[in-house]
């Protein structure tokens, strides 16, 4: 597996925009890309234009086949203007654990 977290910092006048636009990029993810197993959206409660991504690829291939993408594309250029700041990490799962929940 392939995991990349993303720091996100909005212009806070596109806040809202930024988060539709985020939200429709997961779920364009996950159902246009079956190497997308997860692809988690969360925003700070104390500054609403400050988000956090969590995104989890079958392998590296995945990822980069999912930053090929028409809706990708498509999200970068739409929400280019709107940020001030984005910083990606990638990872590598040592141990996966689940709750029974």
């Amino acid at each position: 597996m392939f995991s990349i977290s993303v720091e996100i910092v909005g212009k806070p006048e596109h806040a809202a925009a930024l988060q539709e636009a985020l939200l429709e990029q997961g779920s364009n993810s996950l159902a246009k890309e079956p190497g997308c197993l997860l692809f988690e959206v969360a925003v700070d409660p104390e500054n609403p234009a400050r988000f956090f991504l969590y995104e989890v690829y079958r392998d590296a291939a995945a990822f980069e086949d999912h930053q090929k993408t028409p809706h990708f594309a498509a999200y970068r250029a739409k929400t280019g203007p709107m940020l001030v700041d984005r910083k990606r990490t990638s990872w590598t799962p040592v141990k996966t654990a689940r709750t029974s929940k």
